[in-house]
């Protein structure tokens, strides 16, 4: 039972990327990030950063100019994403950039980090995901990162779990694999801005 409301929590931090990308607003990737020339190259650089304050989930964190915002919540948990829709040069879409900020609702809460890290690891392992788990923090809490690859979907992620007060907290920062590096610098802005406020 456990282990399926983990799976339900990760799967609801990862499906957002088909409905988010449907509502593409024209934002083209310039917004988050600096074209050099006509190579995949990129380096990207937020300018404008606006905050975000969740009072219910307990935390603030700034986004930059450009992203779009959007809370939800069912009985598998909460999350915040914040999304940039990503164009190519003619306009066609070609995905969507996304920072997720997960509550997930467990039956139980984990011992430690560790003892949640596990049922994550089975999940990727499941799925035959390719993965690298390393020492992090977030908000000044012992955090994992584990990094990972979905082939199939075309995507490159990593996220940044922590256990504060008996509850998990992980930060989804994901791309299309040919735009993973050009975020890159945005997603570590974002995430090392998250603060708990509660």
């Amino acid at each position: 039972m456990r282990r399926a409301l983990l799976v339900l929590a990760l799967l609801m931090a990862v499906i957002p990327i088909a409905c988010f990308g449907c509502k593409g607003d024209g934002t083209a990737v310039e917004n988050g990030a600096k074209s050099q020339g006509d190579s995949q190259e990129t380096t990207t650089s937020p300018v404008d950063m606006h905050t975000y304050e969740s009072a219910e989930l307990g935390f603030v964190m700034d986004y930059p100019e450009g992203w779009t915002p959007e809370a939800e919540a069912n009985e598998t948990g909460a999350l915040v994403s914040f999304t940039l829709p990503l164009l190519d040069s003619s306009g066609g879409y070609e995905g969507v950039a996304v920072v997720s900020v997960v509550v997930p609702v467990l039956a139980a809460a984990p011992g430690s980090l560790e003892e949640y890290l596990e049922t994550t690891i089975g999940y990727f392992e499941d799925e035959r995901v390719g993965y690298e788990i390393s020492d992090a923090t977030l908000a000044g809490y012992p955090a994992k990162r584990i990094d990972f690859t979905y082939e199939e979907e075309g995507t490159r992620a990593y996220q940044v779990i922590t256990l504060k007060d008996g509850q998990i907290y992980f930060l989804l920062c994901q791309a299309p694999i040919q735009y993973y590096e050009a975020f890159s610098y945005t997603f570590e802005t974002m995430v090392a801005s998250f603060e708990f406020i509660s």
